[in-house]
């Protein structure tokens, strides 16, 4: 009793409350219905979605690589035919003075014909001004010289030829775009542009991957480095480090080098000297994690002789409670952090050394895609 006293007064007679309630009850009955009907709907509709993005999915994998095997085809056709076009040329005897005389004057193409190499146009006065019969109406400036017959055999070898299954271009496209990046410092798109215009100036019937290929090649070569075996020795020298932050992850970095594979004298230390050892990436970094990542790269080239690092507090906890443990490892801080530190600690407020800061940054900047990158200043 007390309970339906606490509970809310209605001023309304109990007759038009129960009707009143009656109703309300049936209404949201009818839309509880209406919501499991259009759950049931929506349910079979993403059924039905998943099944239908599954089939388009599996057709779409089977005219991609029908697509590949098509193009790999025509390509190798393309090659064919201009290789037997370019045989035909070659072997077509060459024309007699007089043809090459009158094929000289009917010339209207604006371009400089190739001297045939019969000693007529390679006088020093040849070389310095050009024959009345070579030189086309057009200015110098705009002429071309067009490539001699049957070289364009000799100029598409064979491994362009070799395709790589899953791939849709050959392993000379990927030979050459990871030696542009690697060996000539070239950026991706750039390296991308520069096989392109090769293909296009040389009219070789081959076409230009793009930069995103390229990235994919490079990430599998790095991948292959990182997880290759590696040789167990006790000359190894590690380079660890954290690599810059980016969210709430950074990696962990091992480099190493063996001292019989040092550089010779008056050489420093290159990209291609050291060997990846371990990239670990992690959220929280202290002391302890550092030294079981430590402990864990043992296994891939045994103990090392030596670790080289900066004095980060949770770097020097771990390495120095690694070498605690192996007595036969020694933990060197590195000399361009030392001086570093040292530089700041004695001129770290004199205005000239500020300014020569600024120019170390622009200078590291400046070299950090070329040879000379092993040779650039640390962060200012």
């Amino acid at each position: 009793m007390s309970e339906m006293q606490q509970g809310k007064e209605y001023k309304s007679p109990p007759r038009k409350l129960i009707k009143f309630f009656e109703k309300s009850r049936n209404q949201w009955k009818a839309k509880c219905l209406e919501s499991k009907k259009l759950s049931k709907l929506l349910k079979n509709r993403i059924r039905f979605l998943e099944k239908s993005k599954e089939e388009w999915k599996r057709k779409t994998k089977e005219l991609e690589a029908e697509l590949a095997q098509m193009k790999a085809k025509e390509r190798k056709r393309e090659t064919s035919v201009y290789r037997e076009e370019s045989h035909v040329r070659k072997n077509t005897p060459p024309p007699s003075e007089q043809e090459e005389s009158e094929k000289l004057k009917k010339n209207e193409g604006g371009t400089v014909i190739n001297r045939e190499l019969n000693g007529k146009y390679e006088s020093d006065q040849d070389q310095d001004e050009p024959h009345d019969g070579l030189v086309s109406q057009e200015s110098p400036e705009t002429s071309v010289i067009p490539v001699q017959d049957g070289a364009l055999s000799l100029i598409i070898p064979d491994v362009f030829n070799m395709i790589p299954q899953y791939h849709q271009y050959s392993i000379g496209h990927i030979m050459l775009f990871i030696s542009l990046v690697l060996a000539g410092a070239v950026g991706l798109r750039s390296a991308s542009r520069v096989i392109d215009a090769v293909m296009t100036s040389l009219q070789l019937p081959l076409s230009a991957p793009s930069w995103f290929s390229g990235r994919f090649w490079l990430q599998r070569v790095g991948y292959y480095k990182l997880t290759r075996p590696k040789e167990h020795a006790d000359d190894w020298v590690w380079i660890v480090d954290h690599t810059v932050q980016i969210g709430v992850e950074k990696c962990f970095v091992i480099l190493g080098v063996r001292l019989c594979d040092l550089p010779t004298y008056n050489n420093s230390v290159s990209h291609s000297d050291v060997e990846p050892i371990s990239l670990a990436p992690v959220k929280q970094s202290n002391g302890e994690v550092v030294f079981q990542q430590l402990e864990d790269a043992t296994s891939k080239t045994g103990i090392p002789r030596e670790i080289i690092g900066d004095h980060g507090s949770d770097l020097k906890s771990g390495v120095e409670k690694f070498c605690e443990k192996h007595q036969e490892a020694c933990y060197i801080y590195d000399i361009k952090h030392r001086t570093a530190s040292v530089l700041k600690h004695v001129l770290g407020k004199d205005e000239v050394w500020q300014e020569f800061t600024q120019l170390a940054a622009q200078t590291k900047r400046m070299v950090q895609q070329t040879q000379l990158a092993a040779l650039a200043p640390s962060n200012q």
